[in-house]
């Protein structure tokens, strides 16, 4: 899967490079089968709140219709399920991949078996007519470890990427020009936006990538780019991730901090031993 001449040209040039054959049809056959899964998993979870959520979403509907019946019971099952997806080994596989690794570290210009830092990996759910948390107009440089060299991936994982269901733009050749003016937008309800101003896109001519199954967009940490708005009948799916240099002078792995969903490890702890500290006291 190495690239040739041309192919470097566009990824240093354009700022991106697509690439066929990346990710095996079973590889993303066993990702739809994971998240199949987890809808009723956390269906069955939600049951105790919500009685007859499980039941009111038919056998083979579960991506969209099962979705759709846990975002409007509640939104925190959503934000489980694609926590725990991000950590599933179907997915991570994807990420680990020798070939993958090496066509990065050709684009580095670094050994085919050099170490990469994997960041944000993620299975992104887009669900249609819903733009809160659709990212505009940015680079990727503010959200991650601030001065990294990096270089993101961005793939349709259970349907083909088209413009209809909202498919990935890029500002062809932004890259070259650095970071680019921004604003900082954070608002109740939507994800954080560093948004590029529009003075600054105005001077590029952006496209739309649409891809099959399969293809995979490497692009650079500094190439302007946004997720189309989703306007088909079907929530998109993305993986994403990034890939960063661990030789970068500026490179420093994020810390690892957790936040719990519900209940945390302390609370847990002092509802296990508040019932024999309630004993001793009496006794």
């Amino acid at each position: 899967m190495m690239l040739n001449a041309q192919q470097l040209d566009q990824f240093h040039n354009q700022g991106f490079v697509i690439l066929d054959d990346v990710f095996a049809r079973d590889a993303l056959n066993d990702i739809e089968r994971a998240m199949r899964h987890l809808v009723w998993s956390f269906l069955d979870k939600a049951e105790f709140a919500h009685p007859g959520i499980a039941g009111s979403v038919e056998k083979g509907d579960e991506l969209d219709g099962g979705l759709a019946a846990l975002e409007a019971a509640d939104h925190a099952y959503v934000a489980q399920l694609y926590d725990t997806m991000s950590e599933l080994p179907a997915l991570l596989r994807l990420h680990g991949g020798k070939g993958l690794s090496a066509v990065v570290n050709q684009l580095f210009g670094k050994d085919a078996d050099a170490p990469l830092y994997t960041y944000t990996k993620r299975l992104r759910i887009d669900p249609p007519q819903d733009d809160r948390r659709t990212y505009g107009w940015h680079q990727e440089v503010f959200y991650t470890m601030p001065g990294s060299r990096f270089i993101q991936l961005w793939a349709p994982a259970i349907h083909d990427a088209t413009m209809a269901n909202g498919t990935i733009e890029v500002c062809p050749g932004s890259h070259l020009d650095g970071i680019a003016e921004a604003r900082w937008e954070q608002s109740p309800g939507r994800a954080l936006q560093v948004r590029v101003v529009d003075e600054v896109v105005k001077k590029y001519r952006p496209i739309r990538v649409e891809l099959e199954l399969g293809q995979a967009l490497l692009f650079s940490g500094r190439t302007i780019h946004r997720s189309g708005s989703n306007t088909s009948d079907k929530i998109r799916f993305s993986i994403i991730g990034m890939f960063h240099d661990v030789d970068h002078r500026d490179f420093r792995p994020a810390k690892v901090s957790f936040d719990f969903h519900g209940m945390t490890p302390r609370e847990f702890f002092e509802r296990q031993f508040a019932a024999s500290d309630e004993d001793q006291e009496v006794a």
